[in-house]
């Protein structure tokens, strides 16, 4: 097992069980929606030459960060990937949803679901059963 695999393996670990049926007013499930979401994106670095060691120094728990370097090596997540990034990412970047004071955000979130991590995992699963094309170094 690589360890993009190995990383992949554990953003399917982190998505919330029964997602479409999980208030995402729930710190809990928003907090696994971001982990899983991280580790998917990590997983495609990964594939791409990323090593634990560098990405820990340089994409940390910056979700933004990490979509926009998946993007430039190839990864498209679409619309729906984007939003989700761009919603969870803020929160995610500050402690988790888990340490945020009341009320963590003024109109709820948009984000449909669990489904759109989902959705990313599966576009990263895909892109690693291919050689990547090119590579972070």
């Amino acid at each position: 097992m690589t360890f993009a695999q190995f990383l992949l393996g554990r953003a399917r670990s982190f998505r919330p069980p029964c997602c479409a049926e999980l208030p995402l007013d729930d710190r809990t499930t928003l907090y696994h929606v971001a982990i899983s979401t991280e580790l998917a994106l990590k997983a495609f670095l990964a594939h791409h030459g990323a090593t634990d060691a560098w990405l820990a120094r340089h994409v940390r728990h910056d979700l933004a960060r990490a979509l926009d370097l998946a993007e430039s090596l190839g990864l498209d997540c679409g619309d729906a990937g984007r939003a989700l990034v761009s919603q969870l990412d803020p929160y995610f970047r500050e402690g988790g949803f888990l340490h945020l004071r009341e009320p963590f955000w003024e109109q709820g979130f948009e984000v449909v679901g669990a489904l759109k991590s989902d959705t990313l995992i599966a576009v990263v699963a895909e892109c690693l059963t291919r050689p990547a094309a090119s590579s972070l170094f």
